[in-house]
């Protein structure tokens, strides 16, 4: 149920980890580039998804503190805080988080920390790019709310009058004196907590240039209204945004795909018990890997069956093409190798994972034998390989029972970066609407645009992106 409204919301993916990740969604600082604050939050979104380790808490009344009181009752210690337009690059970014913590805890009792701007006229504050919380220091500080500073604010002193306030790691303590600066940044979120800090004479540490290695942060606030025209695809200064944004852009307006060889997951592909052997006459998915090949074998095929391979890259349709016609089904990486000679100047960034890969693909269709009777049954069906992005044309389908593997084209971070305004969604519910004209019982395969894994019936699906209730396999 959705009722009313909600100041935070709270998941999660393990319970063991000290730190919890808190997002802003119900930040205003883009609210002038709202475009800008959409697209920045998809790719906060799914990096964090990728990345990083611990509970996700999502703010949307910035003034409320409760959801850090409810952290600290459900065993977090301490709260990482991402501003718009920042987010974690690596997995490694984990283990590092918890080293910087440790290095902080270290030295002396620390409330918050973060990257410190310290200049002459005014008073320190956060760059906003992440802020680190002690929970419980601030239990034990009054517990302050992130936008009311003291009545006081101390002066401070540097820890390390060597450094400069633009290295990362710049910190500073409290001198016993009254500062006489400008106070008005401390009116922006977490920024009252430096004066806090001082106040209860703890010092206010930096973050080390080994953990902001593994942060990209994209400036969001400089340059806003040229950065929002390039995501929107229009004419904009690139002199007038960071380099960061730069290179975001970068890949957006150049997008690539390496040859999938082989599907990169370690794991077997999720099945629906439900359907094995119910033997489905068409097959349709990307061509990356063997995966589509997986469901046929688990699910069942004829010689009448036919399957239909797809992608948006050029090179990956040739390779599965040339694959399909000309391998005999034995020794796949000198295949692999071969054709990548012969076709020079490919993207085969993932050639290293073949001879990796290749016994794990064996092992699922019951080795080797098991894959020479699949791969000889294959031969006897009809297929093609069509030339084709998902997101805008679509496919010639046979009006027949269908399983249509999508991967997640639909969530698919540059294609969500790079879209149309509702390009995605209707190219979603045209395939959708196409597999339930096809066949009573067609089923779908992939992502919808929220990122739910789905296998169920197409008939089954009725949103674009409300579908996490649904579950087969």
């Amino acid at each position: 149920m959705r009722q009313g409204q909600k100041n935070w919301d709270y998941s999660h993916t393990e319970h063991a980890w000290p730190v919890c990740h808190v997002f802003m969604p119900g930040s205003r600082q883009l609210n002038d580039h709202p475009v800008l604050k959409q697209k920045l939050s998809i790719l906060q979104q799914v990096e964090g998804n990728n990345h990083l380790r611990g509970g996700v808490i999502n703010l949307y009344n910035l003034t409320d503190t409760s959801w850090i009181i409810a952290a600290h009752k459900m065993g977090y210690r301490y709260a990482c805080i991402w501003f718009d337009g920042c987010w974690g690059d690596t997995d490694k970014f984990n283990n590092l988080l918890l080293e910087e913590i440790d290095r902080l805890s270290n030295e002396e009792t620390w409330l918050c920390a973060g990257q410190l701007q310290c200049r002459d006229n005014e008073y320190p504050f956060f760059v906003r790019s992440i802020i680190l919380l002690n929970i419980e220091t601030w239990l034990d500080t009054n517990q302050p709310n992130p936008y009311v500073k003291p009545d006081l604010s101390p002066n401070y002193i540097s820890v390390a009058p060597q450094l400069d306030y633009e290295d990362s790691v710049y910190a500073i303590r409290v001198r016993p004196e009254k500062s006489n600066l400008d106070v008005s940044r401390q009116a922006e979120w977490g920024n009252s907590w430096i004066a806090w800090s001082l106040w209860r004479r703890y010092w206010v540490p930096g973050l080390s240039t080994q953990l902001m290695n593994e942060i990209t942060f994209v400036r969001p606030l400089l340059g806003s209204a040229e950065l929002q025209s390039g995501f929107m695809r229009k004419q904009y200064d690139k002199d007038k945004i960071s380099f960061s944004s730069q290179r975001i852009l970068n890949r957006l307006y150049n997008l690539s795909s390496p040859i999938y060889f082989v599907n990169t997951e370690d794991s077997k592909p999720e099945i629906v018990e439900q359907l094995e052997g119910t033997v489905f006459e068409q097959y349709v998915g990307p061509t990356a890997g063997f995966k589509l090949m997986y469901y046929a074998y688990k699910y069942g095929f004829t010689e009448n069956t036919e399957f239909v391979f797809y992608d948006f890259d050029h090179d990956s349709v040739q390779f599965k093409r040339d694959t399909l016609k000309d391998w005999d089904g034995e020794d796949y990486e000198s295949w692999v190798n071969s054709w990548c000679d012969n076709n020079p100047n490919k993207n085969e960034e993932l050639r290293h994972l073949v001879s990796k890969r290749w016994p794990t693909v064996l092992h699922q269709f019951g080795g080797h034998t098991g894959w020479t009777n699949f791969w000889n049954k294959f031969k006897q069906c009809k297929w093609r390989v069509e030339h084709c992005d998902l997101t805008r044309d679509r496919l010639d389908l046979s009006s027949v029972r269908t399983f249509f593997w999508t991967s997640n084209i639909y969530s698919y971070l540059p294609v969500k970066l790079s879209s149309e305004p509702f390009q995605i969604e209707q190219a979603f519910i045209g395939n959708i609407k196409q597999l339930n004209e096809l066949h009573p019982d067609c089923w779908f395969c992939g992502t919808d645009i929220n990122d739910n894994e789905l296998m169920c019936p197409s008939n089954a699906i009725l949103t674009v992106g409300d579908n996490n209730t649904i579950g087969f396999e």
